[in-house]
């Protein structure tokens, strides 16, 4: 379900937006948002597969703060981040190999002015955030594959110790393709204790709870369509009260139709500190844009899902935009402002 890398000659242009972050929550910054430490794509056939890659510079390899390593994201012809022990060590190493060479090169022919230069270039303060384009990183990608939302949390639980229940809510958990991502798919295999995942295809439920065998969380599934009338009044309503509670960490909604009004109505059942939601790009700021719950509507009938406006007037102050992306909308409780944002 990767969005961003479908055709090979598409570029995305991303937006992060970001105001007046100054104080980097993390002792370093990330660095896959620096496209300093990113390579350009490299396309290639492999075993009758046209696949995608790109490296990424890491940490100094040596004793003395020298020398660096690089790790590769692969990705097939849909866009999807291939596993590291599904791919061919040979083609890792070769690959490895190459991204190594392009950074030292780079190294060589950049201006020594050329970092400072482009650190004036971003929207906001924070040093690490850039207004990125072209195909050097894709921000959707860091959101749909659920590396984003894993790490954010990381930091979150880590410099806060605020009641966190490491319960989550995904609605629109299923998976269409066993390849599929999920933004809350890493968070769940890697540091969640309960999670409740409701989907209206049973099938596409059964690949969710495969692609998240071996993890620790006690994973509940539901097979329902949902609407505001199921958590008000319905099963889905009340499961959340006795099996998960009035506190999670992490809401997720993409269920391709009245997200935002489903999502009304969850929030006066339940808090979350964290809000993920899929946004409707065909509907840009300032125009608010939101598909309303009829008991009749079907998916593929006009526009689904809700506008970046319609969103940032319904959840603030409660809540604050944190990244933006076109695809996806992540959104953090205002009592984490002061996690996130500094102040000069």
């Amino acid at each position: 379900m990767v969005q961003g890398g479908a055709s090979p000659r598409r570029s995305l242009a991303l937006l992060l937006i970001a105001a007046g972050l100054s104080a980097p929550l993390l002792a370093e910054p990330p660095p896959l948002l620096d496209p300093a430490l990113v390579t350009g794509n490299q396309f290639l056939e492999w075993e009758g597969r046209l696949l995608r890659a790109r490296g990424l510079r890491t940490r100094p390899t040596g004793e003395d703060g020298e020398g660096f390593g690089v790790h590769v994201d692969l990705y097939d012809d849909e866009g999807r981040l291939l596993a590291e022990e599904d791919t061919a060590p040979e083609l890792l190493f070769s690959l490895q190999e190459l991204f190594h060479t392009q950074f030292q090169e780079k190294e060589q022919i950049c201006s020594p002015h050329f970092e400072s230069w482009s650190r004036q270039w971003r929207i906001g303060t924070f040093e690490a955030l850039h207004c990125q384009a072209d195909n050097l990183l894709s921000l959707v990608t860091e959101i749909r594959t659920g590396r984003f939302i894993r790490d954010l949390f990381q930091a979150l639980y880590a410099h806060s110790a605020v009641g966190w229940t490491f319960r989550g809510i995904n609605l629109g958990a299923g998976m269409q393709d066993a390849g599929d991502d999920d933004p809350l798919l890493l968070w769940t295999r890697e540091l969640a204790a309960k999670v409740l995942l409701v989907d209206g295809s049973g099938d596409a439920l059964a690949r969710s709870a495969e692609a998240l065998r071996g993890g620790g969380a006690d994973i509940q599934l539901l097979k329902q369509y949902v609407t505001p009338r199921s958590i008000e009044d319905g099963e889905l309503g009340a499961l959340l009260l006795e099996w998960i509670g009035r506190s999670v960490d992490v809401v997720k909604i993409d269920i391709d139709s009245y997200d935002c009004m489903v999502l009304q109505v969850l929030l006066r059942t339940v808090e979350a500190a964290v809000v993920v939601l899929e946004s409707q790009p065909v509907v840009p700021p300032p125009f608010k844009f939101a598909r309303q719950y009829t008991p009749g509507y079907r998916r593929g009938i006009g526009l689904h899902g809700c506008s970046l406006s319609y969103q940032l007037r319904m959840l603030h102050p409660e809540y604050m935009l944190l990244l933006y992306t076109e695809h996806d909308t992540v959104f953090v409780h205002s009592r984490l402002a002061p996690l996130l944002h500094g102040r000069r």
